[in-house]
């Protein structure tokens, strides 16, 4: 029944715009009949009524690097600090992509600007899968869709997605603020494949799939 102040803290006014949530769940009238009090209990009943989001399967036992996953989660919620999503913010006057002159949003940088869909599109091929790379929001969908099954290829794919917007978002970095634009141009892909052969080349029951990959 306590009332929320002004004076009350950003932390202490959402928990406590809680309450009649609180009292319509479970775990609360369970505290009610026995006066036993779980704190998990109550998290997962918060968490129940979440939204779940489509691309987090694609989290789920993957190799990756942790920079690699943080940098694609951090796409998969259109956080990236793109030119167009800076400007957004008034902290750029200039959009234009650093590759093609296009508008740089997420959805132009992968994977319809001509500076990264080809690099894309070769991972793809390396990885025996033949698609044509559209922009970021259908290719996300691609990639979810194509990693659902438990084949060794759609474990891979996971790993591939999150080392290569990792690798192609560094690239755009480089390109926009490094000198050794040509050098990056030259070894990027190279980089790639290399990233996901090391990571995946941890779990033994895929060693043989990334070697048949690897051969010439």
């Amino acid at each position: 029944m306590v009332p929320i102040k002004k004076s009350c803290s950003w932390i202490l006014k959402n928990i406590l715009q809680q309450r009649d949530q609180v009292k319509e769940m479970q775990p609360w009238k369970d505290l009610v009949k026995t006066g036993k009090f779980a704190m998990k209990n109550f998290y997962y009943a918060f968490l129940d009524q979440q939204q779940k989001v489509p691309w987090r399967k694609l989290f789920y036992g993957n190799v990756a690097r942790p920079r690699a996953l943080f940098t694609l989660r951090i796409a998969c919620h259109d956080s990236l600090a793109t030119k167009a999503r800076l400007r957004k913010f008034g902290m750029l006057s200039n959009d234009a992509c650093s590759f093609c002159e296009e508008v740089e949003s997420l959805q132009h940088l992968f994977y319809e600007c001509r500076g990264t869909r080809n690099i894309w599109q070769a991972i793809l091929k390396w990885m025996d899968m033949h698609h044509t790379p559209q922009g970021w929001t259908q290719e996300l969908q691609w990639v979810i869709e194509n990693s659902k099954n438990k084949s060794w290829k759609a474990q891979i794919l996971k790993v591939v997605v999150a080392e290569a917007s990792y690798e192609i978002w560094n690239y755009r970095n480089d390109n926009i603020f490094a000198d050794n634009r040509k050098e990056m141009e030259i070894d990027i892909e190279r980089k790639i494949i290399d990233s996901i052969v090391n990571r995946v080349w941890m779990k033994p029951n895929l060693r043989k799939y990334i070697a048949q990959l690897i051969m010439p």
